[in-house]
């Protein structure tokens, strides 16, 4: 049976992704934050998954919220969370639909123009397949941030996308997971299948979930920042601060919501 990207994936979701750095994440940010004179104390991390890349912010002291489309992962960042001993508030959203969350009422309410630093990371905003879409994450960040507060996001480079084909077979304890990668070039779509087994008891539980990113050109990217109210500070091949090149498999951008005159 089908199911959404990341809800039967989100059992294992962690195991899967072990080997992540996601420490280096965080200290990488704090890097291009440093690099372009910029401060933050709050932060918003869009895409949060089941919370890994948001917790190494809250073990830094920055007071973090964590937004996600999936029930599913959120359910799971939320557990760890609570285990870790870590107050980070998550709440649920798509990427493109920010803006209700600065008008609901009570405990899913952000207040507009507070957040320091809003991230995206890991190839989150690659999910996002049209540029117009695009703009419209971007519109929401800039209803979040403060003026001049920070939108940090990546992501993966057509050069990256365009060679990821071929099929892998993970296991672990409780599950089988049969992972098959292809490109779609006249749609520049990655597309990655996903057959998996978990284990319930004695029996196995199948499952199928189907995932696309979309490589955007750089262009069209600096476009729709400047159209959803962004300023661009500057694009890095990934973990430096070294411009992007030709074969950049990452590309960080570093942007901010202009500040208001005379600051």
């Amino acid at each position: 049976m089908q199911y959404p990207p990341y809800s039967r994936f989100a059992e294992i979701y962690d195991q899967v992704m072990r080997d992540v750095e996601y420490d280096l994440w965080a200290a990488y940010v704090e890097g291009l934050l440093g690099h372009h004179g910029l401060t933050a104390h709050t932060v918003i991390d869009l895409c949060c998954g089941t919370g890994s890349s948001s917790f190494p912010f809250a073990r830094r002291g920055y007071h973090v919220v964590g937004i996600d489309r999936s029930a599913e992962m959120l359910a799971v960042a939320r557990a760890r969370a609570a285990q870790q001993g870590l107050g980070v508030r998550f709440l649920r959203a798509d990427a493109t639909s920010l803006v209700p969350l600065c008008a609901t009422a009570g405990e899913e309410r952000l207040e507009p123009g507070s957040i320091d630093l809003v991230v995206s990371l890991f190839d989150s905003l690659n999910y996002v397949l049209t540029l117009a879409e695009l703009e419209q994450v971007f519109r929401g960040v800039v209803r979040l941030l403060r003026p001049g507060g920070a939108f940090i996001f990546d992501l993966n480079s057509e050069q990256k996308l365009s060679t990821m084909n071929g099929v892998s077979l993970l296991e672990g304890k409780d599950y089988m997971l049969l992972w098959r990668n292809r490109y779609l070039p006249p749609d520049k779509i990655w597309e990655i299948t996903l057959d998996g087994f978990l284990r319930r008891g004695d029996e196995w539980e199948r499952f199928r979930e189907v995932h696309r990113e979309k490589a955007h050109s750089l262009d069209g990217v600096r476009e729709r920042l400047g159209q959803g109210g962004l300023e661009l500070l500057g694009t890095y091949h990934a973990y430096t601060l070294s411009p992007v090149r030709e074969d950049s498999d990452r590309i960080f951008f570093v942007t901010r919501r202009p500040r208001l005159t005379g600051e």
